[in-house]
C-alpha cells in the first residue's frame, strides 16, 4: 500500500471496520486513532488501532499519510475547520460521511492546497454502532462512493480507488451533488419510513397486542428504527432539501395507492406490484453484479 501511517478520526463501527479491513488487506504500517475515550479504549483492547493519536491535542503536525474521518458529519466539518493546519503536507484526507456537499464545501474552503481531500461514503453499515461491532468484512461487496471534484488530482484518486478495492468494496465516482440527491431516496428515506412506522405502532396505544401479531415482514421494515439520532441528526440536517423532495415523492406514491383503494382500482394496484417486483429483481441483479465484480 502507498501509506505508511494511517489515522482514524472516530474509531466506531465504520472507522474500526476500516482499520480491520486494512489489516486484513495486508497493511503493516501504523494505525492510530483519535476521538471518544470509550471507543479508543475498545479499539486498543481489540487491537483495532496501535495507539492513540496525540498530535491534535498537543498542537503538533500529524505524521500520517492518510487520515480517515469516520465521525458524525458535523464533527467531520468541525475537524476540517479546526485541525486543517495540523495535517502533514501531501497527506490524503478522506471521510465516510453519509452526505457529501457540506463536507466537500468545508474541505475546499479550509484545507491548504498541500492537503488532498476526496470525499467518500461506504454504502455499508448496521443499526449497531461502536468499535465493539467493527468487522473486517463490513465493506465486502459494498458500493463505496467517492466524490472527487475539479480540484482533485488523478494520482490520489487512483490511490484511493485501489485502497477501496483492497478493502473488498467497489469504488463508484459521482459528484457530491448527485450523491446527496441519490442517497436521500435510497438511504435516508428508508430510514425515516422505518422510524415513522415503528413510532406509529407505539402511538396506537395497543402496541403490545399489535406486536404480538407482527411477523418477519414488520421486523424487516422496522430494523432501521434501531438507528441512533446521534448519527442521523447530522445526516438529516445536512441533506434536508433532498430528503424533503424524496418524502414528497413517497407521499405522492402513497396517495396513488390510497386513491386506487378508495376506487377499488385493483388493476392499478396490480400494476404497482408488478413494477415493484421488477424493481426488486433489478436491485438483486445490481447487487450480484457488484459482488461478482468485487471478487474479480
Amino acid at each position: 500500500m502507498a501509506f505508511n501511517q494511517v489515522t482514524i478520526i472516530g474509531v466506531g463501527l465504520i472507522g474500526g471496520s476500516f482499520a480491520l479491513a486494512l489489516r486484513r488487506a495486508g497493511f503493516d504500517g501504523i494505525i492510530t486513532g483519535w476521538g471518544g475515550q470509550r471507543s479508543l479504549s475498545i479499539a486498543l483492547d481489540r487491537g483495532i488501532i496501535d495507539s492513540v493519536e496525540e498530535s491534535f491535542n498537543s498542537g503538533e503536525i500529524c505524521r500520517s499519510d492518510l487520515i480517515y474521518l469516520a465521525c458524525p458529519i458535523n464533527s467531520i466539518i468541525s475537524f476540517i475547520e479546526t485541525y486543517n493546519k495540523q495535517l502533514k503536507p501531501g497527506a490524503l484526507l478522506t471521510d465516510a460521511g453519509s452526505t457529501k456537499q457540506k463536507i466537500c464545501e468545508s474541505a475546499r474552503l479550509h484545507l491548504p492546497r498541500s492537503i488532498e481531500f476526496i470525499g467518500g461514503h461506504p454504502m455499508a453499515g448496521s443499526e449497531k454502532t461502536g468499535a465493539e461491532n467493527a468487522s473486517a468484512d463490513l465493506f465486502d461487496g459494498a458500493a463505496y462512493i467517492i466524490t472527487p471534484d475539479e480540484f482533485s488530482h488523478p494520482e490520489p484518486v487512483a490511490q484511493l480507488e485501489v485502497l477501496i478495492k483492497e478493502l473488498g468494496a467497489r469504488p463508484i465516482t459521482v459528484s457530491a451533488l448527485h450523491h446527496d440527491r441519490a442517497v436521500a431516496l435510497v438511504s435516508h428515506l428508508p430510514q425515516l419510513l422505518s422510524t415513522a412506522l415503528a413510532a406509529a405502532i407505539l402511538k396506537r396505544g395497543e402496541a403490545d397486542r399489535l406486536l404480538l401479531l407482527s411477523g418477519r415482514g414488520f421486523q424487516d421494515m422496522t430494523r432501521l428504527a434501531a438507528s441512533d439520532w446521534s448519527i442521523w441528526g447530522d445526516i438529516i440536517s445536512t441533506n434536508r432539501e433532498n430528503i424533503l423532495e424524496s418524502i414528497s415523492q413517497m407521499i405522492g406514491s402513497l396517495e396513488e395507492v390510497k386513491a386506487a383503494l378508495e376506487h377499488c382500482d385493483y388493476e392499478s394496484l396490480k400494476l404497482l406490484f408488478k413494477t415493484a417486483n421488477q424493481a426488486e429483481k433489478q436491485c438483486r441483479a445490481v447487487k450480484t453484479m457488484l459482488e461478482s465484480s468485487t471478487e474479480d
